[in-house]
């Protein structure tokens, strides 16, 4: 009988759960050679052609769906980013049923191939890569599972007996006889302890028996350890070792084996597994770098560019990525998760159409995976189609039942359309079946507990007069405050609203034409005027709800504001005196509606005791290596903007002062300039700095200041964090409170004058109103809407409307906070407004408050679908 030859494909798979390895063997039975693969729970995509040999051999059964997502989603993504699941089953691997405890002998086929107690299976034809991403449904992010493989040949003894015993001990192991072949293996080992091909068996059979026990994750690193120390030049020890390192969370040490194996064998597999372990460690740049050494060596290979272009990705370099995503997308290699690639990525640049549109091929390649209704069913709800939404999600609960993401945003969407008894019965199954889990909770579980707690105070409201209720006053401070900050509620003696009532009806979908004449001209003004605050900038996506919300307020404060002023133009009339808050309050009411996920509320109404503890907004433009994608176009600016302070700011002795200019300047990257300071200041354990900005006070004509942000710039082990924070703080929210009364009133008293009005003073006050909000940011959520909105509502009701949109890469909010003066902010606004004559006073539209009076109604108006072609004889209406 010929000799038998043993070679180890070995395949790298990287996961952050449970891991099960794949061992090959390959078999000379006289003419017939092949491969056989099993024990990987890994589902293969083809980048090439022809599918990947199969032994059929499979002593496992791959979780579902639902088992896989159940388990997932336990996982803590609190303050962090999720890790990536197993991948995805069902594209097309077969399973065979496991071999029995029988006796094993090969068989031939009538093909010519080899039969081990299963189907036979003919030889490998290609050795080309096959590959696995996953997108985790609750992270907006995406991961990773890469699985590729890389023959490596086991050293022959040249003796032919031990050769033998080593052969038949990996036959056992491969058909699924694990126990029975590591004593096998461990017998050669006790006899011939320098046999390396038994180590290679027995760790691998530990790995196939499964590494989520700690025993064997411990039996295979030492085999694998002493593969390395009997034979430290052979990369196949590194690499098998690296493998065993990954799924236990050992990043490190894997990247470390990975990077030994490369030096004593470079490939273009190698630097795949390398880029994908430092991908896993938030490492982006280093894994671009790791992908493009791939294809330094193999040009166009389809794994290395879609993983360049996830590393991009992830670095906020969205654009680039997306170029990457197309160019793999035409090699028809994975095209689903291609497709599902670019729509995250067209979702962030804020390209709805195009990012609904890839979503909804990776549904067509995959109708039955729960991941690609997700990411639609989120994509729908973000741009305004919440009933869009509801069917998504039901059919990503179809083919994933325990989804805790799917679950959550279905309860959202329900709440958005006003069927509060699905809202809060989405979030309470959640909660019940999350109640026995870790304390480590699920953001999804966490926020559970405000929508069901928000769905029922609506619906206990849908028929209450707006002016008779408020959330921002009427639902307990410690909810408030507790969902603002998104921590988990654990508020002690809180009396939970009560629960969904039967006799109050659900609100029902309204079609245009049952709306009433008043109601439909206000639906149709409102999408003319609510595009105008839509900022057309990366990371801003438009939603045809938050357009409507906004179109409805910036009328309803229009009409509120000329009433006022009307009213204090006549002695007969005893008015109530309104106030700043009043007019920005309008906004805010239609601002909570149109996204019932995010909570909106005025952070100086909070319990008294956060309040005094202040709260901090944050906008991060760099945290590690992820640039933020919404702050991209100012950038620069604010970048150089903090060099120019720390030259002028930063205390530096006389002596040094000239070389620390120098060298601030010649700084290119934010890394650049910690290293500056950290040379200038080397006694500092954690260089960085912290800059505070001054906004001058117009009240005090112009002496005196208010605390502007902060640009913070910092280190935290290889990580790099440049923010801006707007601090709220007592003492700084009241002292801008006085700014917003004074100009305020400095506005009544030009629109109360007798006679003919200057309506660019008026205009620079209304302006002014706004910058000082935005500089404020006195909101949870929503600030910058809120502000803009109120400008363009004033601005209507002293007869001018607004007809220039925002000019791409312009961010009116940023503007105010990092453009310099209310005079320039005032000046570069105006430019692009583009105000004109309104053509009919505001005062012959229907009043926003008497057509929609009520929850119930606002809720219908946001609801309502209708075109252009619906208020076309509307138009001269306006």
């Amino acid at each position: 009988m010929a000799a038998w030859r043993f070679f180890l494909e070995s395949r790298l798979i990287v996961i952050f759960l449970c891991f099960f390895n794949t061992f090959a063997i390959k078999e000379n039975v006289g003419e017939a050679n092949r491969v056989c693969v099993s024990g990987s729970q890994v589902v293969h995509v083809n980048f090439g052609e022809g599918g990947i040999s199969q032994c059929g051999l499979a002593n496992y059964t791959p979780d579902g769906h639902g088992a896989r997502e159940e388990r997932d989603e336990k996982v803590k993504e609190h303050g962090k980013k999720s890790q990536a699941p197993t991948p995805y089953q069902g594209h097309g691997c077969k399973q065979r049923p496991a071999a029995g405890n029988t006796k094993v002998k090969p068989n031939k086929c009538d093909n010519g191939a080899v039969l081990l107690s299963s189907p036979c299976v003919k030889p490998a034809k290609n050795t080309k890569k096959h590959f696995i991403i996953h997108t985790p449904e609750r992270d907006k992010s995406l991961h990773l599972v890469i699985a590729n493989d890389a023959q490596q040949k086991i050293i022959l003894t040249g003796n032919n007996e031990i050769d033998k015993r080593v052969g038949y001990a990996m036959l056992l192991m491969n058909t699924g006889n694990l126990d029975q072949a590591i004593g096998q293996f461990t017998d050669i080992i006790k006899e011939h302890p320098w046999v390396t091909a038994a180590y290679f068996g027995r760790g691998t059979a530990y790995v196939q028996k499964g590494l989520q026990h700690k025993e064997n994750a411990e039996a295979a690193i030492q085999d694998f350890s002493t593969i390395i120390r009997l034979s430290p030049d052979n990369p196949d020890g590194w690499i098998k070792r690296a493998e065993v390192f990954s799924p236990l969370g050992n990043i490190k040490e894997a990247i470390a084996d990975i990077k030994v194996a490369l030096d004593l064998r470079p490939s273009s597999q190698l630097y795949i597994m390398s880029g994908t372990l430092l991908f896993m460690q938030e490492d982006y740049e280093a894994a671009s770098k790791s992908f493009e050494k791939c294809l330094e060596i193999e040009k166009n290979q389809p794994t290395a560019m879609l993983y360049k272009g996830l590393s991009l990705y992830h670095r906020g370099r969205v654009k680039e990525s997306i170029e990457i995503f197309k160019v793999v997308l035409q090699t028809n290699a994975n095209q689903a998760e291609c497709h599902r690639s670019l729509g995250h990525a067209y979702r962030e640049v804020g390209e709805p159409e195009l990012s609904h549109e890839h979503f909804t091929s990776a549904i067509k390649i995959e109708p039955t995976v729960a991941q690609n209704y997700h990411s639609r069913g989120i994509l729908n709800y973000m741009r305004g189609r919440p009933d869009k939404a509801v069917s998504d999600l039901k059919a990503c609960l179809k083919y994933n039942p325990g989804s805790i993401s799917c679950k959550y945003w279905k309860g959202v969407s329900h709440a958005a359309l006003g069927n509060f008894f699905e809202s809060v019965k989405s979030s309470t199954q959640i909660l019940l079946d999350e109640a026995s889990s870790s304390p480590l909770q699920n953001v999804d579980v966490i926020k559970s507990y405000y929508l069901k707690e928000y769905s029922r105070y609506l619906h206990s409201h849908l028929d209450t007069p707006l002016s008779e209720y408020s959330p921002g006053t009427d639902l307990d401070g410690r909810l408030r405050d507790l969902w603002v900050k998104g921590l988990p509620f654990n508020a002690k003696n809180y009396s939970e609203q009560p629960g969904i009532q039967p006799h109050t009806r659900e609100v029902e979908n309204v079609s245009f034409g049952d709306f009433s004449p008043e109601a439909q001209l206000l639906l149709c003004k409102s999408s003319v005027l609510g595009p105008l605050v839509q900022y057309n900038s990366n990371g801003f996506l438009p939603s045809i709800r938050h357009h409507r919300a906004m179109g409805l307020a910036m009328l309803d404060v229009a009409q509120v504001a000329n009433k006022y002023w009307r009213a204090g133009r006549s002695s007969k009339t005893n008015h109530k005196k309104a106030s700043w808050r009043d007019m920005f309050n309008v906004v805010v009411k239609w601002r909570r509606l149109s996204d019932a996920e995010q909570p909106v509320f005025w952070l100086d109404l909070m319990p008294e005791k956060s309040v005094k503890t202040g709260f901090n907004f944050r906008m991060n433009l760099l945290r590690g290596q992820l640039k933020s994608v919404r702050y991209s176009d100012y950038f620069d600016k604010i970048f150089q903007f903090t060099k120019t302070m720390l030259q002028h700011l930063y205390r530096v002795d006389e002596f040094n002062k000239k070389d620390f200019k120098r060298k601030i300047e010649k700084a290119k990257t934010c890394r650049e300039l910690i290293q500056v300071l950290k040379q200038h200041d080397s006694r500092n354990p954690q260089p960085g700095m912290i800059l505070s900005t001054h906004v001058t006070s117009s009240k005090g004509g112009g002496k005196k200041s208010l605390e502007g942000l902060n640009l913070s710039l910092s280190e935290s082990g290889s990580n790099i964090l440049f923010s801006m924070d707007t601090p709220t703080t007592p003492a700084r929210t009241a002292s801008y409170h006085s700014e917003l009364e004074y100009i305020w009133e400095k506005l009544n008293d030009e629109i109360r004058k007798p006679g003919n009005k200057d309506v660019d003073i008026i205009g620079n006050n209304i302006l002014s109103l706004v910058y000082y909000f935005f500089n404020l940011m006195p909101l949870s959520r929503g600030s910058s809407a809120v502000a803009y909105t109120v400008a363009l509502g004033l601005f209507l009701a002293v007869g001018r409307e607004t007809t220039g949109k925002i000019p791409s890469g312009k961010e009116v909010d940023l503007e105010a906070i990092i453009g310099g003066s209310v005079e320039n902010f005032t000046k570069n606004v105006k430019g692009w407004m583009g105000l004109k004559k309104f053509s009919k006073p505001v005062t012959s539209l229907p009043l926003v408050r008497e057509v929609f009076p009520t929850l119930r109604s606002m809720l219908e108006a946001l609801n309502a679908q209708f075109t252009d072609v619906d208020c076309k004889d509307m138009k001269s209406h306006f």
